[in-house]
């Protein structure tokens, strides 16, 4: 197939898992000035706040990640299991499935 890699697959893979990254960050950015605010802390002792719950972070950045990442591929992991589905239908010998395409990538 003769696409443009911006309209592949590997590259909405690509972009998905960078703007779930993107994303979990301005969360926990967001969040954290959020409490900061409203518990009063001053710059130093923010300092020392991350210092302490930097293992935290690193867990509330994995999980949103995850989400993120979950929830914006969902339509192209959808797109391949209906793709497996057919393929599996003709395996069985039933040769009149039309896969649908609804996109101009190589899964369609």
């Amino acid at each position: 197939m003769n696409t443009k890699w911006f309209k592949g697959v590997r590259f909405k893979l690509l972009l998905t898992f960078t703007s779930s990254i993107v994303l979990s960050i301005l969360c926990i950015i967001g969040l954290e000035q959020f409490l900061f605010q409203q518990i009063g802390l001053k710059e130093n002792d923010i300092a020392d706040m991350e210092k302490r719950y930097s293992f935290l972070y690193m867990i509330l950045f994995f999980l949103l990640t995850t989400l993120f990442y979950y929830l914006s591929s969902k339509n192209i992991i959808k797109r391949i299991e209906d793709i497996d589905d057919s393929v599996n239908e003709v395996k069985k010998g039933n040769l009149d499935i039309q896969i649908q395409t609804s996109t101009n990538d190589e899964i369609g």
